[in-house]
């Protein structure tokens, strides 16, 4: 995966902030609630990414090389993907995907809102 192309990616997706969180993390939300964390080194490079899945696809992803369960945020059905692990395809359905999930857990006010400031 080439990390530079993911996170120009996640930026042109609709609806999607970013910030610097924690010093070492630049997070993807919608309404502010995130979808996707590149774990940075300290030279603003991304290591890592974790992003959200689909439940039941969960335990098939974190069985594959280079994917595992994300800490602390594995309970809530995240992986954590190392470089190797996909495709930039792949990885950019699976990010695409982590985003339409969040979207749909927001209220539906809240999605109305968000689709009338984009159409």
């Amino acid at each position: 995966m080439n990390y530079a192309k993911l996170v120009a990616h996640c930026k042109t997706l609709p609806h999607v902030e970013w910030e610097r969180k924690w010093s070492n993390t630049l997070a993807f939300m919608v309404s502010r609630k995130m979808f996707a964390l590149f774990i940075l080194d300290e030279k603003d490079k991304p290591t890592d990414l974790w992003c959200k899945v689909d439940d039941d696809v969960f335990l098939s992803y974190t069985g594959q090389p280079g994917i595992r369960p994300a800490p602390y945020l594995a309970r809530a059905k995240w992986i954590a993907m190392a470089p190797q692990a996909m495709s930039d395809a792949m990885a950019r359905e699976v990010l695409g995907r982590a985003r339409d999930l969040i979207f749909s857990k927001l209220p539906k006010r809240t999605q109305r809102a968000l689709l009338a400031q984009h159409a």
